[in-house]
């Protein structure tokens, strides 16, 4: 099989053209690794766990910033493969927006971090919400996008290895909202997610009025979070070797975009 990037389709090719070229293979890897690892579990880490784990802005920064880099590795990737850039089709298309995107995001995110206040009540619109909304939006083109370009590929394991990592994905966002929805039920106060600002101050933080059982709940609680979070990571560097092993060791079936 040979697939062409250019009209976005996989045909039959004689000897020479059978599986999928290297580059191709380095291209969905990096991506993969890129978005569905890093960049995954570095918004994980910034929407829910900022009063669990110290330090998590740098943690975030670097994970960001990693996985940005090897979105552009896999972009270089493809630019090899194809002999040049071309926006023919809809993989190539929303790829642009997603590159512009992925490049916004450290500059606002920078921004929000010289920018905050610690005496003020929530987190602005701009730029706090804005470095938000654009994260979230850019990570589920990325997401289509990485499915566009399996299908493209016609490599039908792949495709559902990531369908797999997504429903898990989705499980743990279900886990975490559903306890912040808890929090403000027990607390009377709005839930970390909602208020926690770039630098993880919030209400939850609030003193106890002396309530030791409180404390201990408290910690308990973010002690759990952070093992739920470990276990996370392990999850996804899981999925993302078998992902690169069954890429790179796949034939391709027929497909087209």
């Amino acid at each position: 099989h040979k697939v062409n990037l250019m009209s976005g389709c996989v045909g039959g090719g004689g000897a020479e053209s059978s599986g999928l070229p290297l580059m191709l293979k380095l291209h969905g890897i990096f991506m993969v690794a890129g978005w569905l690892g890093c960049i995954a579990l570095g918004q994980y880490l910034a929407r829910y766990l900022k009063a669990a784990v110290p330090g998590w802005l740098s943690y975030h920064a670097k994970l960001q910033s990693f996985g940005v880099l090897l979105m552009l590795a896999g972009l270089r990737c493809a630019y090899d493969l194809v002999g040049g850039w071309s926006i023919s089709g809809r993989h190539q298309t929303l790829g642009v927006f997603i590159l512009i995107g992925a490049c916004l995001q450290p500059l606002v995110g920078s921004l929000a971090h010289w920018r905050f206040n610690a005496q003020r009540l929530a987190p602005p619109w701009w730029p706090d919400k804005v470095h938000w909304w654009i994260g979230r939006l850019v990570f589920v083109g990325a997401v289509v996008n990485i499915f566009w370009g399996v299908q493209m590929a016609g490599v039908q394991a792949a495709f559902w290895i990531a369908v797999l990592w997504i429903a898990m994905l989705a499980a743990f966002v279900v886990y975490q909202e559903r306890q912040d929805h808890a929090r403000r039920q027990e607390t009377a106060f709005p839930s970390s997610s909602a208020f926690d600002d770039i630098h993880g101050h919030s209400s939850l933080d609030l003193p106890s009025a002396g309530q030791d059982s409180g404390l201990v709940n408290k910690r308990a609680s973010r002690m759990r979070e952070r093992k739920l979070f470990a276990a996370f990571c392990l999850l996804t560097v899981g999925f993302l070797l078998v992902f690169a092993y069954v890429l790179a060791t796949s034939d391709p079936e027929a497909a087209s975009d």
